[in-house]
């Protein structure tokens, strides 16, 4: 099992980001590509394209020069939506380069939590930011030839999906939050290459990419609304675990996960 992190950094503090070679002093103009990079480090981590963002991969070899590159360092795009459209189509696209993968055959699935919701019911719609949020999925998703969209029966993981949906013309299948199961049965059985959108909640996200991927990537908090799992499921090969942030930063904190 292969996880790769594309963690954040929102300020100008100076966060290590594993993988790059160079010295922590380097400037921006010093920073390296992501082309000379893949050449010199092949597949072994990549630079995101969301705000100072990185892409990490957790069975990568010692980078070929000592120190790190900071986040800092890093050029912040202008246009962080389209950034991240960008870097996950970039992404994908090297993926399906490496030789011992069949990227054709491989199942992909988008595991998301659902947007910013209102309070004080049970089954509350999406806020306006939530709704910003919906589109920003939309647009990030919407090359990814996404062929199939899963949601649980509220409304907010509904009202999520609905604008990729619209978009590519797509009904989303409603599954019941607490059948997992029967979910992972229906994303394996997709056609070889199919993409699909998973859309369900803070305390379930994390155990259905466990159960596709046989690895356990943390809890979400109520504030984390920005998390985008990838998840590849390839023939006769380890699944493979990436996340990526989308649409507007959520708040980093540690508050109670409320689905």
């Amino acid at each position: 099992m292969a996880i790769s992190w594309l963690s954040e950094t929102r300020d100008n503090s100076r966060r290590p980001v594993a993988g790059f070679g160079a010295h922590p002093t380097a400037t921006a103009s010093a920073a390296p590509t992501i082309a000379t990079f893949i050449e010199a480090n092949s597949m072994r981590s990549l630079r995101g394209g969301c705000p100072a963002g990185c892409l990490q991969d957790s069975h990568a070899k010692p980078a070929l020069a000592a120190g790190p590159v900071y986040a800092s360092n890093l050029p912040i795009p202008r246009n962080p939506m389209r950034s991240t459209r960008l870097a996950l189509t970039a992404l994908l696209g090297l993926l399906s380069l490496r030789p011992a993968v069949a990227q054709d055959s491989a199942i992909t699935v988008f595991v998301i939590r659902h947007a910013e919701k209102g309070p004080g019911t049970p089954d509350p719609s999406l806020t306006d930011a939530g709704n910003v949020r919906a589109r920003a999925l939309a647009h990030t998703l919407r090359d990814q030839k996404v062929s199939a969209i899963f949601s649980s029966e509220f409304k907010r993981t509904q009202e999520t999906a609905a604008p990729l949906g619209q978009e590519l013309s797509l009904v989303t299948t409603v599954l019941g939050a607490a059948k997992t199961d029967e979910l992972i049965a229906a994303l394996k059985a997709l056609p070889p290459g199919s993409k699909a959108l998973v859309v369900s909640h803070s305390n379930v996200v994390p155990m259905i990419v466990e159960k596709l991927s046989g690895e356990f990537v943390g809890e979400l908090t109520d504030a984390d609304y920005d998390r985008l799992y990838i998840v590849t499921l390839k023939p006769n090969a380890a699944a493979t675990v990436l996340y990526l942030h989308y649409g507007a930063p959520s708040p980093r904190g540690s508050g109670p996960m409320r689905p």
